[in-house]
């Protein structure tokens, strides 16, 4: 029995288990890198449980003395967040993207907008880890 090594394009391994342990291991690591982060984005932009506490978040009811200029985040991950925040129907789709993923165990998938931000901001100073078994990089033209 043989199977196919990569998703289309050639890009993504088709085993979902090498996928879905490296989303667990890139959560890990932001979680200890980028713990100041993730705290001031928690504490700014608490994550809704339901859909009326996410359209609440619309309004900052923050009353830290930090701001979200004190996440020092790159400028279009920055745009993404402000998007999230002052436009409500991104705002609510970004919640029901979170809400509605397909059960993963916990620390295999993102639960929240907040830490995607903080992951996508991650990312993009983060160069791919090299593995001898498994390809997992981003598409080339």
């Amino acid at each position: 029995m043989s199977s196919r090594p990569y998703r289309v394009g050639q890009w993504l391994p088709s085993d979902k288990k090498v996928l879905d342990e490296w989303l667990a291991n890139l959560i890990k690591e932001v979680k200890v890198k980028s713990k100041d982060k993730l705290e001031l984005i928690f504490a700014l932009h608490p994550p809704a449980e339901d859909e009326e506490t996410a359209m609440g978040e619309l309004q900052s009811t923050a009353t830290l003395s930090a701001t979200d200029k004190d996440l020092h985040l790159h400028a279009p991950v920055e745009d993404l967040k402000n998007a999230i925040l002052s436009d409500p129907e991104i705002n609510m789709f970004f919640h029901q993207m979170f809400w509605q993923q397909y059960g993963l165990p916990e620390g295999t998938k993102i639960p929240s907008w907040q830490l995607m931000i903080i992951i996508i901001d991650y990312i993009m100073t983060t160069a791919p880890k090299f593995n001898k078994t498994v390809w997992l990089a981003s598409p080339s033209m």
